[in-house]
């Protein structure tokens, strides 16, 4: 009895094992036969294929991996990604999946999660090229720029003839500061590809950052010339002929990247730059409100619309536009200065008082504000406490021809008219000198130098 107990038991799993073997190799058979629809380029037909098998059964991670290539090459990606996402629930170390999920991802701009399939495929042995450099980018997009050099890295010995290659680790290396192996690495990409902008792009970037103004824009002009109609380019010209005062050539570039790209939001701040420098404040305003309306939360579009409002004579809006933008940054000196100099103006001396001393807890360097309560004791009568602060706005500042000439205003009232003369004259001409080396103007930074983003 008990011999026909075992004999059954062996009996069925001789069966079970029948019945799989059986499953898989229909599977196989499947898998197969989709696999040769795909390669004579009939994605639908292996998609019928492989749902088919999976309406007998839905546990095989290899099938659903498959149907989501036949559904990627068909560019129904979302479809194709739930079929990944199916295989790896079934079977998380299936390396097919992994990178397919990874390269998938990646082509969605989801870097974060490529770089997690892909750094998965990796460690499961991945040898796929294009999965070893693609996660080396995907941590460069999504911010992780010191995985993404040590990655680039282990990659040279297999694509130091790539120009792509040298580009993207330049990037890497100028996201880690690393200026001087930066320009190295775009210089070498410039080599290999003289008129690609991207490296062009790069190294103007890379002398920027080393303060290298003329060299980075000789650059930008050599990739202008080279694509004259890329975005990108035209926005970088823009934004380094800016930083070397070079607002009409920046105007003209700007203005062609948002005709060209006007959804491009870094194009739009930098164009209300360039119109901004130029003094004209009307379509400085108007650009400056319409990125504010796509990108609400950035303190510096409020205060320089606060600041163009002033200009303008409309100190009601220039208040509510600095007040915005200290809501969202309470630590904006230069907005707190304002509307203290508002103050000023209205004769609220005690408000003025306060706020040019809130700038001061803020930075105690600031000049202006440091005069700015000179002028409130000036008014108030306290001109020798008034005379205090213009000489210690004047330590700060000592080429600032302003400060020179309220000291001087202050030293006539005090009768101290010899040093008043001398103090005058200084003061015409260091206001001579600064009309001669340009008009003073409004200079409004990009988000990317403050760490966020165009969004």
């Amino acid at each position: 009895e008990n011999f026909c107990l075992i004999f059954i038991g062996r009996m069925r799993c001789i069966i079970i094992l029948g019945l799989f073997l059986a499953t898989h190799l229909a599977a196989q058979s499947i898998l197969d036969k989709a696999a040769q629809e795909l390669k004579d380029g009939h994605p639908a037909e292996a998609a019928t294929l492989l749902r088919t098998s999976l309406a007998q059964n839905s546990k095989d991670a290899r099938v659903w991996n498959v149907l989501g290539v036949a559904e990627a090459e068909q560019s129904h990606l979302k479809e194709a990604e739930g079929a990944f996402r199916t295989a790896l629930r079934l079977d998380g170390r299936l390396l097919a999946a992994n990178e397919n999920l990874g390269l998938l991802l990646f082509r969605r701009a989801n870097y974060a999660g490529a770089s997690r399939y892909l750094d998965a495929a990796v460690r499961a042995g991945s040898e796929n090229p294009a999965v070893r450099f693609n996660l080396a980018v995907a941590y460069l997009r999504s911010g992780q720029s010191t995985l993404a050099r040590k990655q680039f890295l282990a990659l040279e010995p297999e694509s130091e003839s790539s120009p792509v290659y040298w580009e993207e680790r330049g990037t890497a290396e100028l996201a880690e500061r690393n200026v001087q192996a930066a320009t190295s690495s775009f210089d070498r990409a410039i080599e290999l590809a003289p008129t690609h902008p991207g490296a062009l792009n790069g190294a103007a970037m890379a002398a920027e950052a080393s303060h290298q103004l003329d060299k980075a824009i000789a650059l930008m002009v050599r990739a202008r010339q080279a694509a004259p109609n890329d975005v990108p380019t035209l926005v970088n010209y823009g934004r380094i002929c800016l930083e070397r005062d070079l607002d009409d050539d920046a105007l003209d570039a700007l203005t062609a990247a948002h005709t060209s790209a006007p959804q491009n939001n870094q194009a739009l701040y930098l164009l209300a730059g360039a119109h901004l420098a130029l003094e004209h404040y009307s379509q400085a305003h108007e650009l400056l409100i319409e990125y504010s309306r796509r990108v609400p939360d950035y303190p510096t579009t409020y205060y320089a619309l606060g600041w163009i409002d002033a200009k303008l004579n409309n100190p009601k809006l220039a208040r509510e536009e600095f007040a915005h933008c200290l809501k969202l940054n309470p630590k904006f000196q230069d907005a707190a200065f304002e509307l203290a100099e508002l103050d000023l103006e209205d004769g609220n001396l005690d408000a003025a008082e306060a706020g040019f001393r809130r700038v001061l807890a803020l930075n105690p360097s600031h000049a202006k504000a440091e005069a700015g309560l000179g002028d409130v004791l000036s008014k108030r009568g306290s001109v020798d406490q008034a005379e205090l602060f213009y000489e210690q706005a004047l330590r700060l500042q000592p080429n600032w021809g302003a400060a020179h000439y309220k000291l001087a205003m202050l030293l006539f009232r005090k009768h101290n008219n010899e040093r008043a003369e001398r103090e005058r004259a200084l003061a015409e001409e260091l206001n001579k000198k600064e009309y001669l080396d340009g008009r003073t103007r409004l200079k409004i930074i990009t988000p990317e130098t403050t760490g966020q983003s165009f969004h």
